[in-house]
């Protein structure tokens, strides 16, 4: 776990540089006033509208290191996971952490700061979606809110759902009860953060030529697991569910069982998700 802010040794710096030049004016002239007091209050100025930017600049230079806990959660839950390469998996763990650190987290109606294991769990869908691509921070998706529960929201006050997308304040909400059973057993639930997050990369990664469905993907989802449009409606709890994202989330999940089914379509994803590259087809070898 890596929870230190770079940017707050600028408030320290400033805290100990105002201190020395107090003390060496009173000592030489009587007087704490000095025109030199300028140089940590700008310091600290800078530190506070630019924290993000020095954060960010150190974490890419000084890479966090993802904590044993969180690599045990994903070895024993992923076997995408467990089959990367050593040189892959660092950088799957460096992009998690990166990933966390540059995002705001809430935890609605809770009054705890939201597990560091609940984060990266969220954090290892987009780092898979783009294991193989420079750009892996989904932006401007900048903000996750996760609820304890299935949750009603200005869009949708009637309905219980456990995710959604508010693309005009860049913000992701999920239902905890969604995210944790289906990154224990992915094979028995439908993944919404895998969903969801595959539904952003579709609307931002403008340069990725990505397939166009028709109704007609539906209807042998059946033969790939044991769930189909309508079980994932329900799921989500939202009516609309974007066929794209739901073949992304097979691709991922139910790996040789979608491609016998679909062959042309994970022709298709293996371009843009370049999983003949560097690492083989790891992302289509689940042991179902």
């Amino acid at each position: 776990m890596f929870d230190m802010k770079y940017s707050g040794l600028t408030y320290l710096i400033a805290f100990v540089l105002a201190i020395a030049i107090v003390i060496y004016q009173y000592s030489v002239y009587g007087t704490w006033l000095s025109p030199y007091l300028l140089i940590p209050v700008i310091l600290g100025v800078t530190g506070y509208t630019l924290g993000p930017q020095i954060d960010w600049w150190f974490y890419k230079r000084f890479p966090p290191k993802l904590d044993d806990k969180v690599k045990r959660i994903f070895e024993i839950n992923s076997e995408f996971y467990r089959n990367l390469p050593p040189e892959k998996k660092e950088l799957f763990d460096t992009r998690v952490c990166l990933y966390i650190e540059d995002k705001d987290w809430q935890y609605v109606s809770m009054d705890e700061e939201m597990p560091y294991d609940i984060r990266a769990i969220i954090a290892f869908e987009p780092v898979r979606l783009t294991i193989n691509l420079e750009n892996f921070l989904m932006r401007p998706f900048d903000r996750i809110a996760v609820y304890q529960n299935p949750f009603l929201s200005p869009f949708y006050p009637d309905r219980y759902h456990g995710s959604e997308l508010y693309s005009e304040d860049g913000i992701v909400l999920f239902s905890l009860k969604h995210i944790i059973p289906a990154f224990r057993q992915p094979l028995e639930y439908f993944n919404v953060v895998l969903y969801e997050y595959a539904r952003i990369m579709i609307a931002t990664y403008k340069n990725l030529d990505f397939p166009k469905l028709d109704d007609h993907f539906w209807y042998d989802l059946y033969k790939v697991a044991n769930y189909g449009h309508r079980e994932i409606m329900g799921a989500i709890g939202l009516p609309d569910v974007d066929a794209l994202s739901v073949a992304i989330h097979h691709y991922f999940v139910y790996g040789q069982y979608f491609r016998t089914i679909y062959p042309e379509l994970c022709i298709q994803l293996d371009m843009i998700f370049e999983s003949d590259k560097n690492f083989g087809q790891l992302a289509l070898t689940n042991n179902l």
